[in-house]
């Protein structure tokens, strides 16, 4: 019991992290490191525990990113509950993806796929037919740091969901191994779980960060092409 409470508020923390990246908090910085907690407790375990441990995690950051809905009438902490636990489900749904890979292949495949899955689940969150919902996304929280979000006219906000999810997937490899004797790894039969970092993440990580700055600096070092437009707007209408 003491071990489920343990991983439960390490999932919870995953949620409190990634709220404070999202406006009013605007601590964006927390992003790259706030999925970590989460990925290092349902590393190795079955499904069912990495859908239950997500789900939580998932739940606790709606609520928390969307806490400005309450202000509008009519709207109830029902209907609060509610959005919580459907688009927690998506956290969810990682969580069973990503423990169902880490049980046949072993976390570091796990880990390596991360932001592919995270990615795929965050387009479909925001066009599921009439219940797409493309707001708090990952890259969202990156809007502070002009650097960074250039990328984004290649790769458009999923393109800096993938490489934050690949950062904190980075982070996690390299903590595993010194984590293993207090978060207990559930192995299959015929799956090795290596004791060292992921090399070929980290070095994808890596390079992914330092072309994604690069470019960023030399896009915005950039001297701006046109003609300068005047606007203004009466206060007294607004």
């Amino acid at each position: 019991m003491n071990i489920y409470l343990s991983e439960i508020i390490l999932s919870t923390i995953s949620s409190i992290f990634i709220v404070l990246s999202f406006l009013k908090f605007d601590m964006g910085i927390l992003a790259w490191v706030g999925l970590v907690p989460l990925l290092l407790v349902i590393s190795g375990k079955r499904p069912v525990y990495g859908f239950l441990f997500s789900i939580i995690c998932g739940i606790f950051f709606f609520l928390g990113v969307f806490h400005w809905i309450l202000e509008i009438n009519g709207y109830t902490l029902f209907h609060h509950a509610l959005l919580a636990i459907y688009l927690g489900s998506y956290f969810a749904f990682f969580g069973l993806i990503f423990c169902f890979i880490s049980r046949r292949r072993g976390p570091e495949w796990a880990l390596f796929s991360a932001p592919f899955i995270w990615v795929c689940l965050e387009y479909i969150r925001s066009n599921f037919l009439f219940l797409a919902l493309p707001w708090g996304l990952l890259g969202h929280t990156q809007y502070r740091y002009p650097p960074v979000i250039q990328i984004a006219a290649i790769t458009g906000t999923y393109g800096l969901s993938f490489l934050i999810v690949m950062v904190n997937a980075a982070f996690a490899s390299l903590a595993l191994p010194f984590v293993r004797h207090w978060i207990p790894v559930q192995k299959s039969p015929g799956v090795i779980i290596g004791t060292t970092p992921s090399r070929p993440l980290l070095i994808i990580t890596v390079l992914s960060v330092a072309f994604t700055l690069g470019y960023g600096y030399v896009t915005i070092s950039q001297p701006f092409i046109g003609e300068r437009v005047s606007i203004s707007a009466d206060p007294g209408k607004y």
